[in-house]
């Protein structure tokens, strides 16, 4: 279950509405109606209440406890049920109000929390960067509520003007939007176990520090250069600094800060592994130059069979005409061109 059900579970059945689980959904096996109940009910202010009978509605869920006798049915408006008990959104009086879901459920974090920093595209991005950087926040906040809610992303080091332009095209969310550093706002949120990923730290990231972690710091920066290895590490000073890799090296690892969400998320809540995710996640760029380099190791070593080399480098890609086709790229031009679409 992820975390976000699991409190949308407790929080129901303290108002009598219990077990909402994925599980119990008798029939519906596609996830996305549970999480757009989630989204409809926190995201788009929606509420509940009890329907009278006879107005269609569409059933989600048999709810029941044993503090329920009869149980209670959840359904949304748009099919038929000719169940006595009905639950939908409506415009009069709620049977929760909005208020209080969304402050019983933001009153305790679900961890871990994903920080999203500015402070290096302030020092380092360009105009073009930072107008950019408002989409991929927009892009992040989607991303995350795949899977958690509004307030398991925060944004750090954000100046008045960044603000200003979020509000803009941002225009409803309960993300935390701050203009102090990730350390100030982790230490005053109750974090105290961090990891801060970045392609320029000397330990590999390992699933189990995902899973017991906090708090996730993304760099929200477009490139990586040498001027910032030693101020990153200083982002959060007690946080682990890790970086995403495949096969012992970031060639080819996707570092943009959409990717590294994904890739992250799929780890946490997927239950994939990190080079699986990595993987996955890759665009067609990337996979290109981890092939490149995983020809150019193994040309070292004398292998030179076209065979032999999809054989090894087949881990990276399940489309084997698109792998064989980059190999016999690289190949011909003995890694010296690049690979188009």
């Amino acid at each position: 279950m992820l975390p976000y059900e699991k409190r949308f579970t407790e929080f129901l059945c303290e108002q009598g509405i219990c077990d909402l689980l994925v599980s119990t959904y008798p029939g519906v096996t596609d996830k996305g109606v549970v999480q757009q109940v989630f989204l409809d009910l926190m995201i788009n202010k929606k509420e509940i209440c009890y329907s009278r009978k006879g107005i269609p509605s569409t059933k989600i869920a048999s709810v029941h406890c044993s503090n329920c006798v009869n149980g209670v049915s959840f359904h949304v408006r748009g099919g038929s049920s000719n169940s006595k008990y009905l639950l939908g959104y409506c415009t009069d009086e709620p049977f929760i109000s909005y208020s209080i879901m969304r402050d019983r459920l933001l009153r305790h974090p679900v961890y871990p929390v994903f920080v999203l920093d500015l402070s290096l595209l302030d020092l380092f991005g360009t105009r073009n960067e930072f107008e950019e950087a408002v989409l991929v926040i927009v892009h992040a906040l989607q991303i995350t509520r795949k899977y958690l809610y509004d307030r398991n992303m925060i944004l750090t080091s954000a100046n008045d003007a960044f603000i200003e332009e979020l509000k803009r095209i941002v225009f409803d969310h309960d993300m935390i939007v701050s203009d102090k550093t990730s350390a100030d706002v982790l230490w005053t949120s109750g974090v105290d176990e961090a990891i801060l990923i970045s392609p320029l730290a000397k330990k590999p990231l390992l699933k189990e520090e995902l899973r017991s972690s906090q708090g996730i710091i993304i760099p929200l920066v477009f490139y990586w250069d040498n001027r910032m290895e030693k101020y990153v590490t200083n982002l959060v000073p007690w946080a682990k600094v890790r970086r995403l890799e495949l096969h012992g090296s970031t060639v080819g690892v996707p570092h943009k800060p959409t990717s590294v969400l994904e890739i992250i998320l799929d780890v946490l809540y997927n239950n994939l592994d990190i080079e699986t995710a990595i993987i996955r996640n890759m665009d067609r760029k990337n996979l290109f130059h981890r092939m490149k380099h995983e020809i150019n190791r193994m040309a070292s070593e004398g292998v030179s069979s076209l065979d032999e080399l999809l054989s090894r480098v087949s881990w990276l890609a399940s489309d084997d005409a698109l792998v064989k086709k980059m190999l016999r790229d690289l190949i011909s031009s003995n890694g010296d061109e690049g690979y188009t679409d």
